[in-house]
């Protein structure tokens, strides 16, 4: 008797739900992009991107001075050694000539 009632309210609440979740996602999309665009005013603003590019530089910077750090210290070390051997060369030859 009332089957065509609940056929008829099956059909427009499908539809109800098609429209919600259309205007849903468009909502959604919708804040996506007002989100974006305020987050990148802000930065911006704040001078966040700017802090950024600077904390980039910096750690940049400390990888390029630890390398030289690591280059002066095996090179100190070389010479260090040079210098060690020479010593002993000369050492060795002042033995000599005080045994003659």
């Amino acid at each position: 008797m009332f089957g065509w009632l609940k056929s008829a309210a099956s059909c427009v609440w499908s539809g109800v739900k098609t429209v919600v979740k259309t205007v849903a996602s468009a909502v959604v999309e919708t804040g996506k992009k007002v989100y974006s665009a305020v987050t990148g005013m802000i930065k911006t603003l704040t001078g966040e991107k700017e802090a950024e590019e600077a904390k980039a530089r910096y750690q940049r910077l400390c990888q390029k001075a630890q390398k030289a750090q690591a280059d002066y210290q095996s090179k100190a070390e070389a010479k260090c050694r040079e210098i060690e051997a020479s010593m002993e060369r000369i050492n060795a030859f002042r033995v000599t000539l005080n045994e003659d």
